[in-house]
């Protein structure tokens, strides 16, 4: 599905007139110093209807340090670079929790998803499905949109895919930023981008989103989808922040995909380790750093970590996967001897 081209509007004089079909604002000063844009103190910073034009999917204030007030709530996910001292309007928390420019990796990426999903920290209330089916907290409203019949079929006879279907809504917005993704209530979610839907009972088994121009996160929400087998955001997507280690928690999965023109950070999960049945990790060409976990526990056909800035030496524990075919480290910061176990791998065929 192609997203309308977006435009700039010229926005001058408070003269907001053309929101209505705008797709894209840009309301920035200059990299040499703040913008001139405030508001009184308490009051809104940005005009109501801002938050409520039909078509805006983007609003960037980059550089106008000097805005003050609030923010609509109907910017969430759309805003880009509002000052960190803002609120908004609706909730009176900060548009940013912690400041984004001290935070540490972790609670970056939880203000990103809090924020784009319009959520307030706690925002959790009592599971409305079963506790058996484990995995993070939904919120309630999330639950109740995917239990109106549309999205999932007699949704009192599968608990099970109203959760999967709530955990996608809940991630839709940080992960897509600013590309169109069309997970919604109001679509069955057979016919969502990229989400595979199987079995019986039908549960969500894949997500597949290669070349789909992600450039948001990877939310931990995703952690929850106990039926996963496949996870793909390789080739053209623009994800940024760290791999979340609730994904460890997918213990059906057998292939994750995160390379291509992702920019990922932090540590690869050591709770990989735990996935017996993964059989290929695919993160080339991200910024990832840290040691190799220990894998041995899994049953991988094709490690690919290359380009990456890992550090420490190659584990001897690559000697115990007896099924390993690919192995790429090159263009690490890896040290040290190149472990005897691996030449002992009787079915590997390719080494870089």
């Amino acid at each position: 599905m192609n997203a309308a081209r977006p435009y700039a509007v010229p926005v001058a004089c408070g003269v907001l007139a053309a929101l209505a079909v705008a797709a894209l604002v840009v309301l920035a000063g200059t990299s040499a110093g703040p913008g001139r844009l405030t508001a009184e103190s308490g009051a809104m910073a940005t005009p109501p209807s801002l938050g409520t034009a039909p078509a805006l999917t983007l609003a960037d204030f980059a550089f106008n340090d000097g805005l003050e007030g609030c923010a609509p709530g109907g910017l969430r996910g759309k805003a880009r670079h509002l000052p960190a001292d803002m609120t908004w309007c609706d909730t009176g928390n900060a548009v940013h929790a912690p400041p984004l420019a001290r935070a540490t990796e972790s609670e970056w990426r939880d203000a990103v998803e809090l924020e784009a999903s319009g959520l307030a920290p706690g925002d959790c209330p009592a599971q409305p499905v079963p506790a058996s089916e484990g995995g993070p907290c939904v919120p309630a409203r999330y639950t109740a949109a995917c239990s109106k019949g549309v999205a999932v079929p007699d949704p009192r006879a599968n608990h099970g895919l109203v959760r999967d279907c709530a955990l996608l809504l809940l991630a839709r917005d940080p992960l897509r930023g600013t590309a169109p993704l069309n997970w919604s209530e109001d679509l069955p979610i057979a016919e969502w981008d990229g989400v595979g839907v199987n079995g019986d009972p039908p549960r969500v088994d894949g997500v597949h989103l290669r070349n789909a121009g992600l450039d948001g996160v990877i939310p931990h929400w995703l952690g929850g989808l106990t039926e996963l087998v496949y996870l793909h955001f390789g080739a053209r997507n623009y994800l940024t922040g760290p791999i979340p280690p609730e994904l460890a928690n997918l213990s059906k999965l057998v292939q994750f995909y995160a390379g291509g023109r992702n920019t990922l950070t932090g540590p690869i999960p050591e709770g990989f380790g735990s996935i017996r049945s993964l059989s290929g990790l695919h993160l080339t060409n991200n910024r990832l750093t840290g040691v190799i976990p220990d894998l041995g526990g899994t049953n991988l056909s094709r490690l690919d970590l290359r380009g990456n800035d890992l550090t420490g030496g190659i584990p001897e524990w690559l000697g115990k996967l007896t099924n390993l075919r690919v192995l790429s480290l090159r263009n690490n910061d890896l040290t040290g001897p190149i472990p005897r176990s691996i030449g002992r791998l009787p079915l590997l065929r390719e080494v870089r």
